[in-house]
């Protein structure tokens, strides 16, 4: 929980929102890593910082491409049955250039001029924005290299294709890039806080978890896998299967794997998530599945008065404790549940003292009273 996410909540209220719910990751990120801190101990930050209610993003869908993370977050929003504005941040701080974009991507010359790119060997981002400047659209390609731009325009997406009665909302971020290590602006990147965390110098709030504890694990976990298996990983395809195979065979670190697989095609992030995908055994039906059900991290009396409603309104069942998800009688929610149950034991290797298995089955949603801590 940084300056950032304060901020947002800030704004979102002041534009109007009478209760913010946050749709959040859970003890690993996007970005390809584990979570620097817990999803529980997060989801009470974000209540202590004036989020009413904490939902969490499956693992399978944190650990997927934007457009899948996106997608997955706005069909939580649309499945609470209540949620009629979704706000984010953004580098451009412009919805219609946002909404511009996301129209574009659905036409034929854009999607014929992003396929004779890629075909090329640019990776997905990269060829994206080049694609845009091959129809005539370099101003608006600028802004496709900002990464919570891209996000912006997948949950715009995401709206438009499932359909949803949700309003977009942006808000201008201010201070440094999300990867900056910049240490001499107002508003420092998560990417600087979390190095400071690693390093000591920043005093860390609750347990800290770091993929690096886990390396042996991982490597284990690659070892044995042939490439038939790493070929059914989630965003694995063209050989890359032969490629992850043979650095696993010559490496004996994350990084070094890491290294031996980039090209311009595969990008850091992408192989970060495909190796987590491999440890926590997620497969593509885990990250294309439908959302099945709504888990509740941690909520206060405004967050109590949103499940009131949402008994009435929910599309999914909601999760407030272990027992709900085997109450369903639904195998997929029982599967789906499950997957996270192994996914926090996974995670709880990652902590420097290692950690005990079934939190998820212990850690109910937490209520808070209402009191803003910041």
């Amino acid at each position: 929980m940084h300056s950032g996410h304060v901020r947002l909540i800030d704004e979102a209220k002041k534009n109007g929102a009478t209760h913010v719910i946050s749709i959040m990751s859970g003890n690993f990120v996007q970005r390809g890593d584990c979570a620097v801190y817990s999803k529980w101990d997060r989801a009470v930050d974000a209540v202590n910082n004036g989020v009413d209610l904490v939902i969490a993003l499956p693992c399978a869908k944190c650990l997927s491409s934007a457009s899948v993370f996106a997608s997955a977050g706005v069909e939580i929003a649309d499945k609470c049955g209540c949620v009629d504005e979704l706000f984010f941040g953004s580098e451009c701080g412009n919805i219609d250039q946002l909404k511009s974009i996301a129209e574009i991507m659905n036409n034929e010359s854009f999607k014929t001029a992003f396929e004779e790119e890629y075909s090329l060997g640019s990776s997905y981002p990269v060829a994206r924005q080049k694609a845009f400047e091959k129809i005539g659209e370099s101003k608006l390609a600028n802004i496709l290299e900002n990464p919570n731009d891209i996000l912006g325009i997948e949950y715009i997406r995401a709206i438009n294709e499932l359909g949803i009665a949700i309003d977009p909302v942006c808000f201008k971020r201010i201070g440094e890039q999300h990867d900056s290590l910049n240490e001499d602006g107002e508003h420092l990147s998560g990417a600087l806080l979390r190095k400071k965390i690693f390093e000591g110098r920043i005093p860390p709030m609750h347990t800290v978890y770091c993929l690096k504890n886990a390396e042996r694990a991982v490597l284990y976990k690659l070892r044995e896998m042939t490439a038939d298996d790493l070929k059914n990983i989630p965003d694995v395809d063209e050989g890359l299967e032969n490629r992850i195979r043979q650095a696993v065979l010559n490496c004996n670190s994350i990084d070094s794997i890491l290294d031996s697989c980039k090209t311009k095609r595969y990008t850091y992030s992408r192989l970060r998530r495909i190796i987590l995908c491999a440890l926590l055994s997620v497969g593509r039906s885990d990250v294309y599945s439908a959302i099945s059900h709504i888990r509740v991290l941690a909520f206060n009396e405004n967050g109590r008065e949103v499940l009131r409603i949402m008994r009435e309104s929910a599309k999914v069942p909601v999760i407030m404790k272990h027992s709900d998800a085997y109450k369903t009688g639904d195998e997929n929610i029982v599967r789906e549940y499950e997957k996270e149950i192994f996914s926090s034991d996974v995670f709880a290797l990652m902590s420097n003292e290692v950690g005990f298995c079934s939190k998820e089955q212990k850690e109910n949603a937490i209520f808070l009273k209402n009191i803003d801590k910041r």
